[in-house]
């Protein structure tokens, strides 16, 4: 069973469960090691903005597809 959003699993089984290759997902994240993760496999990453990843920033811009500062940002 998946450990976490450290864990590819969990991004595996989310696949599965919603019937779709990884590479159709999108996932809304404030933690880089997840998105490190989720990209890895393919999956696009929406970056929110989280006080508690300020030290990542920069990191986090590099990392995602988009970068928001909150979800009234975010437009379909």
């Amino acid at each position: 069973y998946p450990k976490g959003k450290a864990d590819p699993e969990i991004f595996k089984a989310a696949s599965k469960l919603f019937g779709c290759n990884l590479n159709e997902m999108t996932l809304f994240e404030d933690a880089l090691y997840s998105m490190i993760v989720a990209k890895s496999l393919g999956i696009k990453v929406v970056a929110v903005k989280d006080k508690y990843e300020q030290n990542n920033y920069s990191e986090i811009a590099k990392t995602a597809d988009i970068f928001l500062n909150d979800f009234t940002e975010y437009e379909l």
